[in-house]
């Protein structure tokens, strides 16, 4: 019988190495199949993770976005109980108040900087000019971080907060139903519906070179309770929804599109003869004469851009998403009128999906869905029409 000798001479670490030598050619890492399913796998949890972050995210920023709104109305509340009202929606010496850089047109916004501990700026604005006049223009171009909303991507110097004027559409003036209108000083007691039932402020959305800026009480900073809540947030709206919305016939709008592109479609087969000569320099021709139009058509519409009575016809569709942006559709628009004089105003929309952040004249703040009944949107925006709402059913 044999058996296996170590020689003396040899340790145990050198048997211990040998051993670990020999078995090492049976260890192997992850195969390509192996290392690509774990990828998938990670992948698909990182697919599955990200929207659930993106949600946290967004709640915050929402939470956010209420504790900034809850910090300006606690400012106007500070601002009633020194001066015994509500500060106004914005000075002015004209009405009704136009969109356009005269007047003077001091917001609220600028009224409540010392309340949100912005004294430096409040202290470089001087309050006998305009905030238009050039000395204003550096404050005007910067962002006051207690007017911005988290979850929107407004341009800098603007507010994501506008104050209730009106629970209607109509101009800003010194009659308005709301809290802080043009030259108001409303006291509590002026608040018949109710402090708990009287909206003060909301979101508001951003639309372009059309606003003014945080510094001037316009549609920049007031809006009104009389148009429905996030017209942009919405989908493409179908001419079903503008036929309900501005009591149209739908089916009329369809079928007359329809009817007028099958009646060109026609022409064009009609006015095609099988039998004419082909002319080889037709084609090159028709081109260099439709690029020649197009170019006449830019110029045209070049020159009629400085004239004011084609302004009316650029400026209809403000509110993205309210109004189509069809032709055939301008002439329905019920607010073409206020629009072209610039006393339009708008309504309040939001970076929030599903619906817009609101604070009531009591001081509670809430999230509003753009489900809201609009007949109790425009009662919450007055604060004395008599009207009894239960918050339950606006709130959420």
């Amino acid at each position: 019988m044999k058996t296996s000798f170590v020689p003396h001479y040899l340790s145990s670490n050198q048997t211990a190495c040998n051993t670990h030598s020999r078995t090492s050619g049976h260890l192997r890492g992850f195969t390509l199949v192996e290392l690509l399913v774990v990828i998938a796998i990670i992948a698909i949890l990182v697919l599955l993770l990200l929207p659930a972050i993106n949600s946290a995210r967004e709640a915050a920023r929402r939470a956010s976005c209420m504790n900034q709104m809850s910090e300006l109305v606690l400012a106007m509340h500070e601002y009633e109980a020194s001066f015994g009202h509500f500060p106004s929606g914005v000075r002015a010496n004209s009405s009704p108040v136009l969109n356009q850089e005269t007047d003077m047109h001091h917001s609220w916004t600028i009224t409540l900087l010392p309340y949100i501990d912005e004294t430096a700026r409040w202290n470089q604005i001087d309050q006998q000019v305009s905030v238009y006049d050039p000395k204003h223009l550096s404050l005007r171009s910067m962002d006051v971080p207690g007017l911005r909303c988290p979850s929107a991507f407004t341009d800098t110097g603007f507010s994501d907060y506008a104050a209730v004027y009106s629970g209607s559409e109509v101009p800003i003036d010194a009659t308005n139903d709301g809290i802080l209108f043009m030259n108001s000083a409303i006291r509590r007691d002026a608040i018949s519906d109710g402090l708990r039932y009287t909206l003060i402020l909301g979101e508001k959305g951003f639309y372009g070179d059309k606003e003014l800026g945080w510094m001037s009480g316009t549609r920049a900073t007031l809006r009104n309770t009389g148009l429905p809540l996030n017209p942009g947030n919405l989908p493409k709206w179908e001419p079903v929804t503008l036929a309900e919305t501005f009591e149209l016939d739908a089916e009329e709008i369809d079928t007359a599109d329809d009817s007028e592109a099958d009646e060109a479609e026609e022409d064009e087969v009609e006015d095609y003869d099988i039998n004419e000569p082909i002319d080889d320099n037709a084609e090159i021709t028709a081109d260099v004469e439709s690029v020649a139009e197009v170019e006449e058509d830019l110029d045209n519409e070049d020159s009629d851009s400085d004239d004011p009575d084609t302004e009316s016809s650029s400026i209809w569709s403000w509110e993205r998403g309210l109004f189509f942006t069809d032709e055939s559709d301008k002439v329905e628009n019920p607010y073409a009128a206020s629009m072209a004089a610039k006393t339009f105003v708008g309504g309040f929309s939001s970076a929030h999906t599903g619906g817009v952040i609101f604070a009531w004249a009591d001081g509670h703040v809430a999230f509003v869905p753009d489900s809201v009944d609009r007949q109790a949107l425009s009662w919450m925006g007055s604060r004395n029409d008599g009207q009894l709402i239960s918050n339950e059913r606006t709130e959420r």
